[in-house]
Formats: C-alpha cells, structure tokens, sequence
C-alpha cells in the first residue's frame, strides 16, 4: 500500500519541479533587458519615449498603451523619439475587427506616416 502511495506522490513532484524549471528558463516575453537594449514603453508613461503624430485618446491603461475613439478625421499615430539603426520588435496588441491598425518602421518623415513612406512588417 504505501508503494501504491508513493508512485502518484512522486509523480505530482516530478511535474511540480518541471513546471518550476520551465518557468525559471523560459524566455522574457516582454523584452530584453540589460546593456544595449532599449525599452519604449515602462507600462506608465506615454510621454517619455513617444511623439503623438495626429489626434486621438492615447493613455496609459493597465499598463498598456490604449486608443479607443478616434477624435479627428486624420489617422493618428506613436512615433518613438530616438532613431534607431539595429534593433528588435516585440509588440503584443489587439484590435477591433473594424480598426486599421498596425506597425510601421523606419518611416521616411516620421511626421507624415503612410504605407508609402513606411516599411510595414508582415503580420505573423
């Protein structure tokens, strides 16, 4: 019987410690940190990094950026401060079936964003 009792108990902390570990070792998904990396977004402050090129309600909402009602007629974007050369995007959004949303990068005049003047990455 207390063989019979062991083998589940052993198991259960056999699957605990491999959840554990897999965890511990998985990737960030937020981003990478440390010497060379930059992060755009600290989760509370749109201001800092980011020039608003149009008009609409961007804010900070559990940590998030978020947009929900457009308030001109133009389409408004985010465009980060700095210029970059080398980098890495990782982004998490959602948007509404009716929205049209996405990412531009290295836009020619960051002040005048159009599919024609931007690159746009392939949506995965």
């Amino acid at each position: 019987m207390q063989r019979a009792l062991n083998r589940p108990f052993a198991l259960t902390i056999g699957l605990v410690v491999m959840a554990v570990a897999a965890i511990y070792l998985a990737p960030q998904s937020a981003g990478q940190t440390g010497p060379g990396w930059v992060s755009l977004f600290d989760g509370k402050d749109i201001g800092s990094e980011w020039d608003r090129v149009g008009d609409t309600n961007w804010r900070v909402e559990d940590g998030a950026i978020v947009a929900d009602k457009r308030t001109s007629k133009d389409a408004a974007h985010l465009v980060s401060k700095e210029k970059y050369k080398d980098f890495q995007v990782y982004v998490e959004f959602w948007a509404s079936d009716d929205a049209n949303s996405g990412i531009f990068l290295r836009c020619q005049d960051p002040a005048k964003i159009t599919d024609r003047s931007c690159c746009r990455p392939a949506d995965r």
